[in-house]
């Protein structure tokens, strides 16, 4: 997944309000619909800031689905997924999997660009698993992750 605070309706000034609480927007655009089932774990990157990386991560929870824009009671373009979390970090300040970091890992995927809910092939996605599985068993929780 990806989410660029500059254009994502989801701002940087709610993440900033969401962060102590552990959780962030849970309706999220996710453009491999099709390939997507309840229990899948996705990484957020996030995309667009001075620094980019991976902010939080866990399950998608359900299938699939179209919003309705209430206000104009019109089916809104795509399909959302509902997300839950495990972990969530302030990636201003604690600098853990930035895109500089992924690219050394991962280097075939854009960590800077691209649709938001890209299903990673089979190999990528053990790769950056055991990647990250690995780091967080290394990491103390502090006031930036949790």
């Amino acid at each position: 997944m990806r989410w660029n605070p500059r254009i994502s309706s989801y701002t940087q000034e709610r993440f900033d309000k969401d962060f102590p609480s552990g959780e962030a927007c849970d309706d999220w655009s996710i453009w491999d619909y099709q390939k997507s089932h309840s229990g899948d774990l996705y990484f957020m990157a996030k995309v667009g800031s001075k620094v980019n990386g991976i902010v939080w991560g866990g399950y998608l929870n359900g299938s699939p689905y179209q919003l309705q824009d209430i206000a104009t009671d019109q089916i809104l373009p795509g399909r959302f997924i509902k997300l839950t979390y495990q972990f969530i970090q302030d990636i201003d300040k604690q600098r853990a999997f930035t895109s500089d970091e992924l690219s050394e890992v991962l280097p075939n995927i854009d960590w800077d660009h691209g649709h938001s809910g890209v299903q990673l092939s089979i190999e990528d996605s053990e790769k950056l698993a055991l990647y990250l599985g690995n780091m967080m068993l290394h990491m103390k929780e502090d006031k930036y992750i949790t």
